[in-house]
């Protein structure tokens, strides 16, 4: 009677620790396509910043010719669209250090995660 008790007492922590391995797993393999979806939209931001600074120089569309004096009110319509261009520019900065942060701090939850077990096989040899 005892000895069953034992038996399925051992069973269970294994049957536990199993369960507890895998788990782990799984959460680092859901942190590290976060992570690359993370590095993938910082891309994406970098290079819509990128054409929106492009956008900004005026000179670079008008080199082989050159360039007549706008009126009035295409120079005011021109100036504010460089600002909401600088505002979105600014923005999508913004957006790209928090996308870094976060991407550090899931890759501190990644070493964690596998020094976990690494530490967990250390002591457990099968």
């Amino acid at each position: 009677m005892f000895a069953t008790k034992r038996r399925s007492e051992a069973a269970n922590a294994e049957a536990n620790r199993l369960i507890y391995e895998m788990e782990q797993k799984f959460d680092l393999m859901r942190l590290k396509v976060r992570r690359a979806d993370l590095e993938r939209e910082e891309a994406r931001l970098a290079e819509e910043e990128e054409l929106l600074k492009d956008g900004l120089n005026p000179q670079k569309y008008c080199t082989d010719q050159p360039c007549e004096t706008p009126a009035e009110t295409t120079t005011v319509r021109r100036l504010w669209r460089a600002l909401a261009r600088m505002k979105t520019i600014w923005w999508l900065e913004v957006r790209q250090e928090m996308l870094a942060g976060e991407a550090y701090r899931l890759s501190l939850l990644e070493d964690e995660i596998e020094f976990a077990l690494r530490l967990r096989k250390m002591r457990a040899p099968r």
